[in-house]
């Protein structure tokens, strides 16, 4: 049933944007979050009606709801799977300042990675040295970081506000 495949996948993504957002941010593991779905979706609801109980199992979420037109609140964590956002209000749960510089200092150290990384690919003997398998390799390793990057970024700016 290709009903059902999507919504595993949903909340497949729903899950693996949950984890990771705690990751990011460190929430403590034994913290029990509350987890708000938005989006256009219409069946948002539904989603919730379904596979609620697994997701607050394998989220760890004390809750979860779907909010078609959710504003989030200040310490909100934000973040976006598949045709959902997900929103993790953190309020007391992380301490923002110190959250806030060490998302600063790991930006800093990724954007060093990925100017070194630039450097060795834009490097034609590298290139045309190295076996393919290796070039390729560090080109995964740029997309990665590239991904991170942005991650933190987007991190940074959400917890400076």
């Amino acid at each position: 049933d290709e009903e059902a495949e999507r919504g595993l996948e949903q909340l497949q993504a729903a899950i693996g944007e949950v984890r990771a957002l705690r990751a990011e941010l460190r929430v403590p593991a034994a913290a029990r979050l509350e987890v708000i779905l938005s989006g256009d979706d219409a069946s948002g609801a539904d989603f919730v009606q379904t596979f609620g109980p697994a997701f607050e199992r394998l989220a760890r979420a004390s809750s979860v709801r779907f909010a078609p037109a959710y504003t989030p609140g200040d310490r909100t964590a934000r973040g976006v799977a598949g045709s959902f956002n997900v929103y993790l209000p953190l309020g007391g749960l992380v301490d923002w300042d110190a959250e806030l510089e060490r998302l600063k200092r790991e930006l800093g150290k990724t954007d060093a990675e990925i100017a070194a990384l630039e450097v060795r690919l834009g490097n034609a003997t590298f290139r045309s040295r190295a076996p393919e398998d290796v070039v390729a390799k560090a080109q995964r390793e740029l997309e990665e970081l590239m991904r991170h990057r942005e991650r933190l970024v987007r991190h940074v700016e959400e917890t400076a506000t």
